[in-house]
């Protein structure tokens, strides 16, 4: 007797925009609608909480224990952008064990399809050539075409704004001090181009004008009707 085929194709969602846009709670909204549909399984990285987990250095294996003496860990702190070479092992090392997760889920659950919902990351253009390579490859196995990419946009002021506001509420060090704060959006400026440059190459991109400035479920709302039909769609193709 054969082995039973899966018969559904799996994707990825590329969350985008400048710090405080809201990408990170659609993320968490969209990771949470997805587990209530049966025919999804959703695998959420975020990749800011996975470098303060990183910078905690608290419950962590070997090879993130490694790489915590590695990274400049002053550049984060003061709102740059970590190395190139240095945040992707830490993207990798970590999308692995999920992809791996996925690949025995979807063994025991043939016409469930896994989506993998990505926010904060790629934050430069060759993050985006090199994580995009990745996942069209034989390892990750994710179909051209097979990507989505949401590009969340907001004004500065109303961002900077939030980041003040979530510094405080949540204590988090990267958004600690003003200049820190315009520091993450001047650097989010200026690569912003040239990573949707590459994402628009080789994704579906909705960079409408996504305004994430209304309430969250609104905003929910509004996105969710224009990606649920297209993962349904890349879902459906095998």
């Amino acid at each position: 007797m054969g082995v039973a085929q899966r018969n559904v194709s799996d994707s990825v969602v590329i969350l985008t925009g400048p710090p405080g846009c809201g990408k990170g709670t659609f993320g968490n909204l969209l990771h949470s609608h997805l587990m209530t549909q049966g025919h999804f399984m959703s695998y959420l990285f975020e990749m800011g909480g996975a470098c303060r987990q990183l910078f905690k250095n608290e419950n962590l294996d070997q090879f993130e224990k490694d790489l915590y003496t590695e990274i400049p860990w002053e550049v984060m702190q003061s709102g740059g952008i970590l190395p190139d070479e240095l945040i992707l092992k830490l993207f990798f090392y970590r999308m692995k064990k999920q992809i791996k997760m996925s690949k025995e889920y979807g063994l025991q659950n043939l016409n469930r399809s896994s989506i993998f919902i990505i926010d904060g990351i790629p934050r430069t253009e060759s993050q985006s050539s090199q994580i995009l390579a990745n996942m069209f490859s034989s390892e990750w196995g994710i179909g051209y075409k097979n990507v989505v990419t949401v590009n969340f946009d907001l004004p500065t002021n109303i961002c900077l704004e939030r980041l003040e506001r979530r510094a405080i509420k949540e204590g988090r060090t990267d958004d600690k001090d003003k200049k820190t704060r315009s520091n993450r959006m001047l650097e989010y400026n200026i690569h912003r181009e040239s990573v949707l440059s590459v994402l628009a190459k080789h994704t579906r991109i909705f960079d409408e004008i996504l305004d994430g400035s209304e309430c969250p479920e609104a905003v929910f709302q509004m996105v969710s009707k224009m990606v649920m039909p297209v993962l349904d769609e890349i879902r459906s193709k095998k």
